[in-house]
């Protein structure tokens, strides 16, 4: 695990909360060639990183809105993971043209880059909030080197740790194929986010821990 800023003895602190670039999650799966990676389970993620005990925990992710299956995968894992206390925000990713009104200048809006805009915005706005005294982070290393600087420099009591995570950590963290709800509703995993057949990338070795070399990098 490798901590931003702060200290070891500061992750100890009662108020932590974990924060998740869903979209960070699917490239890592991707490039495993394993999308059950995205299908998720928190709780276990959570003890793992040390947000444990309770998760506290939110997800950022991103669906296709001219593609009804890629709402749905997104819909069911957060069917699967509300009941456990995640909270959720979801963008449609829509690559839309924008134009100044004044000067006509044109550009592209990318929904990737506004996903990463709203989870660094929620953290700043959470540490302004006083509402946790660690975060979490998982998402791309240079979003969280910018977010460190700015959270750190105007609340330095706060610390902000992105876990060292890779695709062969995340095998240990997915949830059952089959989700039993408290209501009774059972979900099931996406068909599209069944594991590969052959060709796993994402084959485990030696069973190893979490890395926790505590290097400040801020």
């Amino acid at each position: 695990m490798r901590c931003i800023s702060g200290t070891l003895s500061f992750i100890m602190a009662v108020r932590k909360r974990l924060y998740i670039d869903g979209n960070w999650i699917g490239r890592l799966a991707f490039d495993a060639c394993d999308a059950s990676l995205n299908w998720l389970d928190v709780a276990s993620l959570s003890m793992a990183v040390g947000t444990a005990p309770g998760i506290n925990a939110c997800y950022f992710g991103l669906f296709d809105a001219d593609d009804p299956e890629s709402e749905t995968r997104i819909r069911s894992l957060q069917a699967a993971l509300t009941p456990e206390g995640v909270s959720f925000h979801l963008r449609s990713e829509i690559v839309s043209s924008m134009e100044c009104t004044r000067c006509g200048h044109g550009w592209e809006h990318h929904p990737d880059r506004a996903l990463a805009a709203d989870l660094a915005l929620t953290i700043a706005a959470d540490a302004a909030a006083d509402i946790f005294d660690a975060a979490f982070v998982l998402t791309d290393p240079a979003t969280v080197s910018a977010l460190q600087r700015h959270v750190v420099s105007r609340y330095p009591q706060k610390t902000i740790i992105a876990p060292d995570l890779s695709a062969v950590d995340l095998m240990d963290h997915r949830l059952s194929a089959r989700v039993s709800l408290a209501s009774g509703v059972i979900l099931h995993r996406p068909w599209s986010w069944a594991p590969p057949a052959f060709g796993r990338r994402t084959e485990r070795p030696s069973s190893r821990p979490l890395s926790a070399d505590p290097r400040n990098i801020g």
